[in-house]
């Protein structure tokens, strides 16, 4: 059963949006895509975990195009 909030509703017809792009959160926003993808075979979507070291990788990996040894010129 999927929850009537008259808010949410109101907002996304007064705008011409979509109920997702109101609240991506809403609980009923989930709900809409949870059904959705079902019905497309889908299954069920889930976000990648994000890693406790993934800044710091980052962070080496834009560092690790520079170099810090000097440039030589041909002779």
């Amino acid at each position: 059963m999927i929850p009537f909030d008259s808010k949410l509703f109101s907002t996304a017809a007064n705008n011409g949006q979509m109920i997702a792009e109101v609240s991506r959160t809403h609980r009923t926003t989930v709900l809409f895509q949870n059904m959705a993808n079902r019905l497309a075979g889908r299954g069920e979507v889930k976000k990648p975990k994000r890693s406790l070291l993934e800044p710091l990788l980052k962070k080496l990996k834009g560092k690790s195009g520079r170099s810090s040894a000097p440039h030589r010129k041909a002779s």
